[in-house]
């Protein structure tokens, strides 16, 4: 194979490359789109756990016992992502 022919494949190769992540933007838009419409993907609607719950009626035990749990399940999501990523 000649260096001509070399990059004639490889600019080839690009401009699949380049088409298929145009259409796998697009199709992202969309679905985005779609998710947001149905609600399933709340953009623009971001609440911190303080407006979603008073803390300032828990004692300091019930304030621990709440940041274990959360540090229990942010555990749980990392091992989950972690077994994702290596799938």
């Amino acid at each position: 194979m000649t260096t001509e022919q070399q990059f004639q494949h490889i600019n080839e190769s690009l401009r699949k490359l380049l088409k298929q992540h145009a259409a796998l933007k697009k199709e992202n838009a969309l679905l985005k789109a779609k998710l947001e419409q149905e609600n399933i993907l709340p953009v623009n609607k971001v609440e911190t756990a303080e407006t979603k719950l008073d803390l300032s009626n828990f004692n300091a035990d019930q304030k621990k016992y709440l940041q274990q749990l959360i540090d229990q399940y942010l555990k749980e999501i990392d091992n989950c992502m972690a077994m994702l990523n290596t799938q």
